[in-house]
C-alpha cells in the first residue's frame, strides 16, 4: 500500500511542489529506451548539433575552438567533421574552467560537483537545474532495471548516513525515500546483526551501497544461514565487483546483482 501511494501520490505531488520536470524526464526516457536503434542515432546526431550549435555562440572556450579550427557547427554532418575539432582534455577545463560555463548562466547559480578523483585530481563540474533534473532521471531508469521501482523501500549500505533533522527531511524520508541503513563507517557483526533485524522488521525490496560493503554484509548473511533477506534487485556502485563477490552476493541474496558504473562527467 504504502509503495503504491509513494510511487503513484507522493513521487508526483512532491515533484510539484519542487516544481522539477524529474519524472517527465524520467517517463520520457522509459519511452525512449525502446525506440528502434535508427531513431535513436538520428535523436543523438540531432542532440549534437543542436549542442555544437550552442556551444559556439555561448561558451567563450568553444567559441574560440571554433574560430581556430576553421570548422562551423553548421557543417558538421558526419563523424569525420566531428573529429576535426581538437580534444578537450581535463587540463584544459582545470585551466579555463570559468570560459567553458555558458555565458546565459551566473556561475554562482549553479549545481556543483566534483569527480571522484580516480586519476588524482578531481575535476570541478556545474549543472543547471534541468540538467540535474535529467540525471537524476537517467539514474531512475538504470535502478529500474535492477528490479527495483519507485516506492519501494530500500535497504543502504553505505557510509554516513544521512539523519534527517527537520520537519521536511522527515516527510522525505517517510514518503518518497524509505530508506534504512547500515553505516559502513561502522560495520560489525553486532551493527550487522541489528540491520538484519531492521531488516525482518521493515521489509525493503531493494539494496544500494558500496559494491565492497554489500559483499562483507552478504558474506555475514552466508555465515550465520541467513536467507530470509530477499530483495527484488541490488545495486552496487563505487567500484567493480570481483567474481568471487558478485557470486557470494547473488547467492546470498538470492537475486542478482547490478553494478552501476556511475560518471560525474555525463550521469
Amino acid at each position: 500500500m504504502m509503495q503504491a501511494l509513494s510511487k503513484h501520490l507522493f513521487y508526483p505531488l512532491w515533484d510539484l511542489k519542487d516544481r522539477s520536470h524529474r519524472l517527465q524526464e524520467w517517463k520520457q526516457l522509459e519511452e525512449q529506451q525502446w525506440w528502434p536503434q535508427q531513431r535513436v542515432l538520428c535523436e543523438q546526431w540531432k542532440r549534437l548539433q543542436a549542442m555544437l550549435e550552442y556551444a559556439s555562440h555561448h561558451s567563450p572556450f568553444y567559441r574560440e575552438v571554433f574560430a581556430t579550427s576553421g570548422v562551423k557547427p553548421q557543417n558538421v554532418k558526419t563523424e569525420a567533421d566531428l573529429q576535426r575539432l581538437p580534444v578537450t582534455t581535463k587540463q584544459d577545463i582545470r585551466n579555463q574552467l570559468d570560459r567553458f560555463i555558458s555565458d546565459e548562466y551566473d556561475k554562482s547559480a549553479l549545481i556543483s560537483a566534483k569527480t571522484g578523483g580516480s586519476t588524482g585530481v578531481s575535476l570541478s563540474l556545474f549543472f543547471d537545474e534541468a540538467c540535474q533534473e535529467r540525471r537524476n532521471a537517467a539514474q531512475l531508469l538504470a535502478d529500474r532495471w535492477s528490479g527495483w521501482d519507485l516506492g519501494i523501500k530500500k535497504a543502504a549500505i553505505w557510509g554516513n548516513p544521512p539523519v534527517p533533522t527537520t520537519l521536511k527531511q522527515k516527510l522525505r524520508h517517510h514518503l518518497l525515500d524509505r530508506v534504512i541503513y547500515l553505516d559502513t563507517m561502522n560495520m560489525n557483526d553486532h551493527s550487522m546483526a541489528e540491520f538484519v533485524e531492521r531488516w525482518r522488521a521493515e521489509q525493503p525490496g531493494a539494496v544500494f551501497g558500496h559494491a565492497h560493503s554489500i559483499y562483507l554484509f552478504a558474506r555475514y548473511l552466508k555465515k550465520h544461514q541467513i536467507t530470509d533477506c530477499r530483495p527484488k534487485g541490488i545495486v552496487a556502485t563505487s567500484m567493480m565487483l570481483l567474481n568471487h563477490e558478485r557470486t557470494l552476493i547473488n547467492e546470498a541474496f538470492g537475486c542478482e546483482v547490478t553494478n552501476r558504473y556511475g560518471c560525474e562527467e555525463v550521469a
